[in-house]
């Protein structure tokens, strides 16, 4: 296996005994006993970058507060107190770093280890000389690549460890799940339903990210976490995940996309689409419950229902291009990005692709808010209507029409809307 940094090759005492960024904080924290654990180890034995670091420290939540508020003062931020006793959390923020500060309670930090996910997880250095503590055999799971966790019960008392699995294995490419691990998160993945949709979508959202994507996912759909994941009351279609999951690998840069363009752009808001097509495009009340950015889930939301239409649209008339711009709207860098990863292995099909993104890079603001042809107060007093809904999907279906090129002058809006009055379409165009 190759080891990408020394501290796994050599003796790992030696890496975090000068580690800078530990020390400098342990310092300005006023040198207090505590100890170095989590993701912010692990990474830093597997020679990742990182600047999210756990510590854990004897006492209460008050007694580390003196701590808290001097790292604080020291870069110029103030502390903040997540949660509640007894897993409440000092965690204090820069540009730079993000630190939190786990005070010990009754525990030591032997029982502190047991109760963690992963043994590759449980590590800990006590600053700043050590010693290095694995009482769980992390360190020679980070050796050998596995990813296996502390017990079954730690699963079982924290539902979201379950999705935190997959999201390991997306962003850690060294690391193969223990087979045993494996067969525990099989038999768990129900309680996910029961699980807080609010730290599911972090998991979910980070995973996503991450350059491994489809490796997360694909996880996610062979332990059965992807299913049980998904909003209450929802339609989740693993086969279709599972035959677009090469989709999630092309927006996070793992396979080649035909617009790679689009995917700058369109940002997290694209592969979130994909999953939510494959939860079978849940409506944005239940989606609200991941707590994503506001403008991250409308755009998903809106976007996993245009997908379909999108693929089948890419190579056809150029009347249904520019409707699609319309209806996706400041959106459509999401949708193309989505809707072209989903086709990316047609490369016959990628000129049409980035054709339609030039058409959107040179006339997206038309398409998406085409100029008025008549004020809309003659538009309400030709049709009868006041201000209401009625009349804002009138106005929806012009601007469709105009978009269209049904519709290219005043009296030819003022002909489409005589029709429109003597023979409704509610429901026509709207998006």
């Amino acid at each position: 296996m190759h080891y990408p940094d020394a501290a796994m090759r050599l003796a790992p005492e030696a890496t975090l005994r000068s580690d800078p960024l530990v020390l400098g904080v342990w310092r300005d924290m006023g040198r207090p006993t505590c100890f170095v654990a989590g993701g912010y180890l692990r990474d830093r034995l597997l020679g990742r970058p990182s600047t999210d670091l756990d510590f854990t420290l004897p006492g209460t939540v008050e007694s580390v507060a003196a701590p808290a508020r001097q790292l604080a003062a020291t870069r110029g931020t103030r502390p903040h107190l997540l949660g509640r006793e007894p897993r409440a959390v000092w965690r204090i923020d820069t540009e730079e770093l993000s630190v939190e500060l786990w005070p010990l309670g009754s525990l030591t930090i032997d029982e502190d280890i047991l109760r963690r996910d992963f043994t590759c997880n449980a590590l800990v250095w006590q600053v700043p000389d050590g010693p290095l503590i694995d009482n769980v055999g992390g360190l020679d799971d980070l050796r050998s690549g596995r990813l296996t966790a502390v017990s079954r019960g730690n699963l079982q008392d924290d539902p979201l460890r379950l999705l935190r699995a997959a999201r390991f294995l997306a962003q850690l490419e060294s690391l193969e799940l223990d087979h045993r691990t494996a067969t525990f998160i099989r038999e768990l993945a129900p309680a996910l339903a029961h699980a807080p949709r609010a730290r599911a979508g972090h998991e979910l959202r980070q995973l996503l990210a991450a350059r491994g994507a489809e490796r997360g996912l694909r996880s996610l759909l062979e332990l059965g976490t992807f299913r049980h994941a998904a909003p209450p009351g929802s339609a989740p279609d693993p086969a279709w995940m599972e035959d677009h999951a090469a989709a999630v690998g092309r927006l996070a840069g793992s396979r080649r996309h035909p617009v790679s363009a689009a995917i700058e752009q369109a940002g997290p808001a694209a592969p979130l689409a994909l999953l939510l097509r494959g939860w079978g495009c849940p409506d944005d009340e239940r989606v609200a419950e991941y707590s994503w950015p506001r403008d991250e889930r409308a755009a998903a939301t809106r976007v996993s229902r245009l997908l379909e239409r999108a693929i089948a649209g890419v190579g056809g008339h150029a009347v249904e291009r520019r409707e699609l711009i319309h209806l996706a709207g400041a959106d459509f860098p999401v949708l193309l990005a989505a809707a072209a990863a989903i086709a990316g292995s047609d490369r016959s099909a990628a000129p049409a692709w980035r054709r339609w993104w030039m058409q959107w890079r040179r006339h997206g603001a038309l398409l998406t808010s085409p100029p008025a042809l008549l004020p809309s107060d003659e538009i309400a007093a030709r049709c009868g209507l006041g201000p209401g809904p009625g009349l804002g999907r009138v106005l929806r279906r012009l601007q469709l029409a105009q978009v269209r090129g049904e519709v290219r002058s005043a009296a030819g809006a003022r002909r489409w809307i005589a029709r429109a009055t003597s023979d409704p379409e509610p429901g026509e165009g709207d998006p």
